[in-house]
Order: structure tokens, then C-alpha cells, then sequence
């Protein structure tokens, strides 16, 4: 058990730091006039640092690796992957690193489930061998 909180804690890191990411930009941000440059149809925030609102995986990448983007976008091939790309690109950082560190516990939950279950069957034959001998 030890050993799945010290992986749901290592798991759920983003989820922490996307928040204060977030909260950062509110505050850092408030005075400051909007470039329409710099906003893009990616980002989904209307006024980012206007009002509080998570940001979404786009508006990241544009703002810390727009060379980065720009190589996704031409690692496109058809019109479908593109909007696929774009679509994932309006979701929410801390919203995919909360379900991103839910389904990392539950599949290592599981997977310690069995191993304790497969050691326990193994552990039940052991024993009923030892009780015949005697």
C-alpha cells in the first residue's frame, strides 16, 4: 500500500502544478493589456488574465513552444489528424493530469491486487503440501 501512495503521489505531480501555473497567470497577469497577437484560435481563454480560468493544453504550447506546435502541426498528414490534434489542444492541463494520475493509481492498484493475489494462491499450495508431509 506504502508503495501506491508514493506512485499516486509521483503520478498526480502535474495536477499540482497546473493550478498554480494557473493561479500564477492570474495574478502575474491582471494589469496587463491584451496583445491580439499573441492570442491564438488554439488558446481557449478569451482573456488570458482577466478572468481565472484553467489553462488549456494550447495555450501552453503556443506560449512555451510555439516551434514545438508549429512542428506538430506539419507532422500532420490529413486534414482529420489536424483537428483531432486541435481539438486535444482546447483541453484542460489540470483536468488531463487529474484523469491522467486517477487511471495511473487505478491500473497500479490492480496490478498489486493481483500480484498479493497471485503470491497468496501460490503461498495456499505451499502450505497444504507441508500439511500433508506432516
Amino acid at each position: 500500500m506504502k508503495n501506491l501512495l508514493i506512485f499516486a503521489f509521483f503520478v498526480s505531480i502535474p495536477a499540482f502544478l497546473f493550478p498554480g501555473h494557473d493561479v500564477y497567470n492570474f495574478y502575474a497577469n491582471q494589469n496587463q493589456a491584451i496583445n491580439a497577437q499573441n492570442i491564438t484560435k488554439i488558446a481557449t481563454e478569451k482573456r488570458p488574465g482577466k478572468e481565472f480560468d484553467f489553462t488549456s493544453i494550447g495555450y501552453l504550447l503556443n506560449k512555451y513552444s510555439p516551434s514545438m506546435h508549429q512542428a506538430l502541426l506539419d507532422s500532420m498528414t490529413t486534414e482529420e489528424e489536424t483537428k483531432q490534434f486541435k481539438l486535444f489542444l482546447t483541453y484542460k492541463g489540470f483536468y488531463l493530469s487529474v484523469a491522467f494520475a486517477l487511471v495511473m493509481t487505478a491500473l497500479a492498484a490492480v496490478v498489486i491486487f493481483l500480484k498479493g493475489l497471485e503470491t497468496k494462491i501460490r503461498n495456499t499450495g505451499r502450505k497444504s503440501k507441508s500439511r500433508r508431509k506432516h
